[in-house]
């Protein structure tokens, strides 16, 4: 569903859904690293995932 939150806990963690769990299992067995917007679902997963858009200059 476009233009809801994402699903969370009681105390705002993040809950992967399938589509975030899918690519982390992806990623992870087959030692890739995720070109994503949103870090902040696969912080929590342990997989490596960089933001293609991110300035590389700012910090």
């Amino acid at each position: 569903m476009r233009g809801t939150s994402p699903p969370c806990t009681q105390d705002g963690e993040y809950l992967a859904g399938f589509p975030d769990l899918t690519g982390a299992c992806i990623a992870r067995a087959n030692g890739l690293a995720l070109a994503i917007r949103n870090l902040r679902h696969f912080e929590p997963l342990g997989v490596e995932a960089m933001d293609p858009f991110a300035d590389p200059m700012r910090k």
